[in-house]
């Protein structure tokens, strides 16, 4: 089409008029210069199936890097990251990162980041490594340390509330990590929802809230309305080069 060529959309039309001359200057058949929307679905982005309120990947939120000495394995194998696990630390900033670090050697376990209450974010474990944080799972396949990001946050379960900092600043960093990878809200679990039967944390975590501190961090997605009748000329309009 010539720079000086404008697509012109009537929105009466489940047509796009095409303008331009063919090889040869040409005329071409009127019939041929127009598309059928229709004919444009497969260019358009599409809803995931089982994807809740899906995003593009946002920035980055900042963290102390520390890479950990052991309590964890390189790489994830064949596996794709499937989900997100949030854990209760049961304990306090000074013991559990050397914990989770490596640094005891009865308990080799890690995370791949770590909450403080006042809102600071460690990463232990590189995201493409398989961190020892979830333990035996009631699918492995699905919920397991090769196929999940594990998120420890500094809290005593029981004998402390959730900081609303702290909340924030997980729900910042799990907006980033959904939006990367493309997860859904149902692919976010605590610890005790995969590991029922050994585990309770995080105790009393205030669900309902992180959500929408999630949805908030969330960057949409520009998608076509899920239906099931042909895109229209004003769904089309926000991919078009103006």
């Amino acid at each position: 089409m010539p720079d000086n060529d404008m697509l012109q959309i009537d929105p009466s039309s489940n047509l796009i008029p095409v303008t331009g001359q063919g090889a040869g200057d040409a005329a071409i058949p009127q019939q041929a210069l127009q598309i059928s929307l229709q004919d444009l679905r497969q260019f358009l982005p599409q809803k995931q199936q089982g994807d809740q309120q899906a995003g593009s990947a946002g920035q980055m939120p900042s963290v102390i890097s520390m890479p950990a000495k052991q309590g964890f394995s390189k790489g994830r194998g064949r596996n794709q990251i499937q989900g997100i696990v949030l854990h209760s630390s049961d304990g306090t900033e000074k013991s559990d990162v050397p914990t989770l670090r490596g640094g005891d050697s009865e308990h080799r376990v890690s995370s791949h980041f770590y909450v403080t209450r006042d809102g600071r974010v460690y990463q232990f474990v590189n995201e493409n490594d398989t961190a020892w944080h979830a333990g035996q799972t009631v699918d492995n396949s699905r919920y397991g340390n090769s196929v999940t990001l594990g998120i420890e946050q500094e809290h005593i379960d029981g004998k402390q509330d959730w900081p609303e900092t702290q909340v924030k600043a997980t729900a910042g960093l799990v907006s980033y990590l959904r939006g990367k990878y493309g997860l859904g809200q149902n692919q976010v679990y605590g610890h005790s929802q995969v590991a029922p039967e050994r585990k309770q944390d995080p105790v009393d975590y205030p669900w309902p809230t992180f959500n929408q501190y999630v949805d908030q961090g969330l960057t949409p997605r520009p998608q076509l309305a899920a239906s099931d009748r042909d895109p229209t000329w004003q769904d089309l309009s926000q991919f078009l080069t103006r």
